[in-house]
């Protein structure tokens, strides 16, 4: 009987583990009018989490005028790149705006 008793805690007893943070962002792409159209869905503290690794500092980007800060646009264009094909120059980004749904 204690050994019944014993492997139903062992079982049913949650370990704590540290899981790995799940990041996860949508991607739109779309021609229109001669031009490409990219909408980037995302998480607002993945970007915060980012801009922290970026800089070392944390940031709430909540308040819209943190949002407004050039790291938006260079982080992008460091990290995000699009190209006809391999062996091409990337084609240049301009960053129309940021918004956050709340």
């Amino acid at each position: 009987m204690r050994l019944i008793v014993l492997l139903t805690l062992v079982l049913f007893i949650p370990v704590r583990s540290h899981a790995h943070p799940m990041h996860l962002s949508i991607t739109n792409i779309t021609y229109e009018n001669g031009k490409l159209n990219i909408t980037m869905k995302t998480f607002l503290d993945d970007w915060e989490v980012g801009y922290f690794h970026y800089h070392g500092e944390p940031i709430d980007f909540s308040d819209p005028e943190k949002r407004d800060l050039p790291w938006f646009q260079k982080y992008l264009r460091e990290s995000f790149r699009i190209a006809e094909k391999r062996e091409m120059q990337d084609l240049a980004l301009e960053l129309d705006s940021v918004t956050v749904e709340e």
